[in-house]
């Protein structure tokens, strides 16, 4: 059977697949709110401690705009779970392929978001660990000049 029928433009699932796709719609849901809120705490953090950091070092503002950033994309990628949820929850009501596919849509952008944080974080690790063996083997004193 196809997902899609091609004449009506309708979703051609049985009833277990309505059911799993409603299921993996709360989750999403879920995990996307979940992710919006600790977002919004961190990026309040971020300015709240950008400004003890400035009145406290000089020009320690620069840490603030990474945690600003880093709070924005989290908050996008809860977005994008979220939005996939509400696709979902409109394919599964109104039985149409339209929202399933934006729906997949979200999901795709977020693992895509989600892929490349996570090899970015991998080729900080590599770079941070070749820095620090090279330290070590230059004495283990880290010129500064």
């Amino acid at each position: 059977m196809d997902i899609l029928d091609e004449n009506t433009g309708r979703l051609g699932l049985d009833d277990n697949g309505m059911r799993e796709l409603s299921e993996s719609a709360k989750w999403a849901r879920i995990m996307g709110i979940i992710m919006m809120v600790i977002a919004g705490l961190f990026g309040l953090f971020a300015v709240i401690g950008t400004f003890a950091m400035v009145t406290m070092m000089g020009s320690a503002g620069f840490l603030g705009f990474f945690y600003l950033l880093f709070a924005g994309i989290y908050f996008y990628m809860g977005l994008l779970l979220y939005r996939y949820s509400s696709n979902m929850d409109k394919a599964g009501s109104k039985n149409t392929a339209g929202d399933l596919t934006t729906g997949f849509q979200n999901l795709k952008n977020y693992f895509k978001i989600n892929a490349i944080l996570i090899i970015a974080g991998i080729v900080f690790t590599i770079i941070v660990y070749i820095i620090i063996g090279a330290t070590m083997m230059m004495g283990g004193t880290f010129p500064l000049e």
